[in-house]
């Protein structure tokens, strides 16, 4: 007999099927997973090339504006945001204003700032509208409330408590800017000019760089939105004369009632002055030295005084003896302008007021005598009224009308 030997059947691998079914089990778990937490997209890796995403429809192709709201106010710049999905790059938002571009960025962050050129108050509808290669889309209107900006106010503050001032003491007249919706502006960039041509960048504008006469003065500032506005004041820039002139000390002398420097009007006067009207009334005394003075001082304190001139042209009446001087001031006249309301205010700016006259006198003819102090130097003695013209005598103006608040 012939024994046939049969080979054993062969076993699977154990192994190499239980991690296959492993395998395939955590597939199919985490393929599930993924389904529930992202919808339809399949699992990259696992099942191969991940699926394409369908192409937005018209309808979801959107844009707007994050703000202003409907109904909102914006006073003198419109700032606005908007957003946009097109399903595609976007590659510019314009702001649409009353239907026109007012405003385009290539870029993100979608923000504008908008200053429109709209002289009174009106409502805008504001859009946004979004381009892409292939789609845009504009937002609904969305119409806001604007109110222009308003300008900024310049006041220019001179240095004397009238118009006159001595470019010899080196004084400056002082500007200040504010805006409604700035604030107070920035003072270094103010900029000045003038009648005579000189110009300056800053607070400040020196007087010694002006000639002597009259100058008309200009303060000029701008805010954010770029409305200017500027302020005008009239100026009269003097300068010290001779002493040793006795015509020089006239003009000093009515140069220094002019400005109501009752300390440069101290030096000059001599300490026996007077002031001594053309119909001599015993009942009313001369004004005396420091009576001038005191008005001077008084005068200077006047909250509304705008301007105060003495006006008249001098000449030398006759040579000069040894010790006495005589100048006469003919066509004179004294005008008092005040403000219908003090300038002062709490706020950074205040509005420069209105002005009107509180008096004015023509036609006067004056005598000024001087004595000599010394070889170099000489004091007005006397101010002699020859003819009060169209108003009161000069001391009573002077104790009366020239004190008077308005």
């Amino acid at each position: 007999m012939h024994l046939i030997r049969t080979k054993a059947p062969r076993r699977l691998p154990i192994a190499r099927s239980f991690r296959s079914t492993v395998t395939l089990r955590l597939a199919w778990t985490l393929s599930f997973a993924w389904t529930l937490l992202f919808g339809s997209m399949a699992l990259p890796g696992i099942w191969g090339c991940a699926q394409e995403t369908t192409a937005p429809e018209e309808n979801d192709v959107r844009a707007g504006l994050l703000f202003p709201a409907a109904g909102d106010t914006a006073e003198g710049r419109v700032e606005a945001a908007a957003w946009a999905d097109l399903g595609e790059s976007v590659l510019q938002v314009e702001l649409v204003a009353d239907g026109e571009t007012v405003k385009t960025l290539k870029n993100p962050p979608w923000s504008f700032a908008w200053e429109p050129s709209v002289a009174e108050p009106r409502i805008i509808e504001l859009q946004a509208r979004a381009r892409g290669e292939n789609r845009e889309a504009t937002s609904a209107a969305m119409p806001i409330w604007f109110q222009p900006a308003s300008p900024p106010t310049v006041v220019i503050e001179i240095p004397s408590i009238t118009r006159t001032v001595f470019a010899d003491d080196e004084v400056f007249l002082d500007a200040k800017a504010c805006d409604p919706e700035d604030g107070e502006i920035d003072p270094k960039t103010l900029r000045w000019s003038s009648s005579s041509g000189r110009t300056a960048v800053g607070p400040r504008f020196p007087s010694s760089v002006l000639e002597d006469g009259w100058h008309e003065v200009t303060a000029w500032a701008v805010d954010s939105n770029g409305n200017p506005a500027s302020h005008l004041q009239r100026i009269r820039v003097v300068r010290e004369q001779d002493l040793s002139d006795p015509v020089g000390v006239a003009r000093n002398f009515v140069y220094a009632l002019n400005a109501l420097d009752d300390q440069r009007l101290a030096s000059l006067l001599h300490v026996d002055f007077e002031v001594v009207p053309c119909e001599r009334n015993e009942a009313e005394p001369n004004v005396a030295r420091e009576e001038l003075l005191g008005i001077c001082r008084k005068v200077a304190k006047s909250p509304n005084l705008d301007d105060l001139r003495w006006d008249g042209r001098l000449t030398a009446a006759g040579d000069p003896s040894s010790d006495w001087a005589l100048v006469d001031l003919s066509g004179f006249g004294i005008e008092k302008t005040i403000r219908l309301a003090p300038e002062g205010s709490d706020s950074a700016c205040a509005v420069p007021a209105e002005r009107a006259s509180a008096f004015r006198i023509g036609g006067m003819a004056a005598r000024i005598l001087l004595r000599r102090q010394t070889s170099s130097h000489w004091q007005v003695w006397r101010l002699q009224e020859l003819d009060h013209g169209t108003g009161s005598q000069l001391i009573r103006v002077l104790r009366e009308q020239l004190i008077a608040e308005g």
